[in-house]
């Protein structure tokens, strides 16, 4: 096995994008980002359910994989796309010449970078989102995206069971509607995204502050929005049998939502 991972590894250092690769890849980027945009926001919507019901941990597992998801979609956007080859992830720019980078190396969050999630958080936090505002500040010593990781890894692994009833790391006024919509409407109109540093407000509020960075970096790139009509119904229906009144997340899905006709086209 060591000598058959070797012979792959020598073969990804010989890569170089060509200008047909450039191409299909960047075709394929563009349904992988669109694909994943929706695996976001529809876990965004299923943890407004939950949380609705009075439900916090599964919220916060799923709030954790639509910043993941969100962390993928925005690379993606950003040009460089990821790829697993013999167990080591790799990253390549979307422009020709581009050569693969192995990304599951070095330590993360206080292990080893392996795996989907560690490599996806670690090569953003070290390496693609220098500029972000969401690495401008940190939560207990922590960038937001390691702290979600945490949050969701005490629900699935650390804990011996779910907390429920007690309201867990969630503000108590986000198991109503009225607290929903008032603090959804705060998160994604703070321009210095405060509440993505406050530990009762971070799950959801980067999720939804990366949900709307990711979609322009989508738009920017691909021109066309990441969702099918189909999907964007099925976001607004459900969101529908949360909230009586529009939020501006109603606004930021229908924004990523083709028109009929648009997707006929595409």
């Amino acid at each position: 096995m060591g000598l058959q991972k070797a012979h792959f590894k020598e073969k990804i250092a010989q890569i170089s994008i060509s200008e047909g690769q450039l191409l299909t890849l960047t075709a394929a980027a563009k349904v992988d980002a669109s694909g994943t945009f929706f695996k976001a926001l529809l876990s965004i919507v299923e943890a407004l359910e939950g949380l609705t019901r009075g439900g916090h941990s599964w919220a916060a597992v799923k709030l954790y994989y639509s910043a993941f998801y969100l962390l993928r979609c925005k690379m993606i956007a950003m040009g460089h796309v990821f790829f697993k080859c013999a167990g080591t992830i790799y990253s390549v720019e979307l422009k020709k010449n581009a050569i693969p980078i192995e990304r599951s190396k070095g330590k993360f969050a206080g292990g080893d970078v392996r795996g989907d999630h560690k490599t996806i958080l670690a090569t953003y936090v070290a390496h693609l989102g220098s500029h972000d505002i969401l690495l401008t500040n940190k939560i207990e010593s922590e960038s937001v995206f390691e702290w979600m990781m945490s949050a969701r890894e005490d629900v699935h692994y650390r804990k011996p069971t779910f907390s429920e009833p007690v309201s867990g790391i969630f503000y108590e006024e986000l198991f109503t509607e009225a607290g929903l919509l008032i603090w959804i409407n705060k998160y994604l109109n703070n321009p210095q995204v405060i509440y993505c540093f406050l530990a009762e407000h971070c799950c959801l509020a980067t999720p939804l502050v990366l949900a709307r960075a990711a979609l322009t970096e989508h738009l920017a790139r691909f021109t066309e929005p990441p969702l099918t009509p189909d999907q964007g119904q099925h976001l607004q229906s459900k969101l529908a049998g949360i909230f009586q009144t529009t939020t501006d997340f109603h606004t930021l899905v229908i924004s990523a939502t083709m028109a009929s006709g648009f997707a006929a086209a595409a």
